[in-house]
Order: C-alpha cells, then sequence, then structure tokens
C-alpha cells in the first residue's frame, strides 16, 4: 500500500484550500495595480492643474482598475468560477482599502465608501468572468 504525500495527489483539498492561492494571488496584484493608479495620478496631479474635487473620483477609478486586475488574475489561475472568485477578490480589496483609509483617518462619511464598493464589486466580478473566457493566443 502506497501512501500518498499531500491532500492535493489525494484530491482531498477542500474548496477554500482550492480558492486561497488564487485568491491571494489576484489580491496581491490587484492592490499592486491600485498603488500604480495612485502614483500614475499622483504624477498627473502633480504637473497638471487638477481641481481637489477629482481626487475623489480618482481614487474610486484607481480602485476600480486595480480591483477588475485583481478578480481577472485570480480567475486565469483558478480557471473555472470567475464571477465567485472576482466578487471574493474585490470584496478582499474593498477590505484592505477600508482599513487602510480607516487607519490614515481619511474614511469620510459612509456614502464614499459604499460608492468604493458598489464600484469595486461589480468591477472584479467582470474581470472574474473575462479572466475565465479569455482564452489564451494559440501560436
Amino acid at each position: 500500500m502506497k501512501l500518498r504525500k499531500n491532500k492535493r495527489e489525494s484530491g482531498g483539498e477542500t474548496a477554500a484550500e482550492r480558492l486561497l492561492r488564487p485568491v491571494a494571488f489576484g489580491t496581491a496584484g490587484g492592490i499592486l495595480v491600485t498603488l500604480a493608479c495612485f502614483l500614475l495620478f499622483a504624477l498627473v496631479m502633480q504637473f497638471q492643474d487638477v481641481p481637489h474635487i477629482m481626487v475623489s473620483p480618482l481614487a474610486v477609478t484607481a480602485a476600480i482598475i486595480g480591483s477588475f486586475f485583481a478578480g481577472f488574475w485570480a480567475a486565469r489561475v483558478l480557471k473555472e468560477k470567475g464571477l465567485l472568485v472576482g466578487s471574493i477578490c474585490g470584496l478582499l480589496l474593498f477590505v484592505i482599502v477600508f482599513l487602510s483609509g480607516a487607519a490614515a483617518g481619511t474614511l469620510g462619511d459612509g456614502s464614499a465608501m459604499l460608492v468604493k464598493l458598489i464600484a469595486m464589486l461589480p468591477a472584479a466580478a467582470l474581470g472574474g468572468m473575462l479572466g475565465v473566457n479569455v482564452r489564451k493566443k494559440r501560436k
């Protein structure tokens, strides 16, 4: 009788364990994309006369772009359940944005966070759906 070395070989991996790596990978990528967008917008604001009222919409735009890529990359890794994995990534990224805003003391009113949540979840879910359905180019 041969013993199996790990759960993956035995097929005993739970659904949560299967989602953990893609969600972590996608969320980390989404954070990096969001930070890159923040840096790009900061550069634009440094050299252009951007009204102060545009700061919040630019922050929401950066969060939307990061959420989209988080869902996309997580779904590409998992290769299935794009809507679910994208939504989980979007929710996790929202929690990170919320906690970082709370730590910085810049939460503002609840409606701004609600707008971010309403914008980030569908963007991440759409990214997840596209991540599963977009085919690699064949050579």
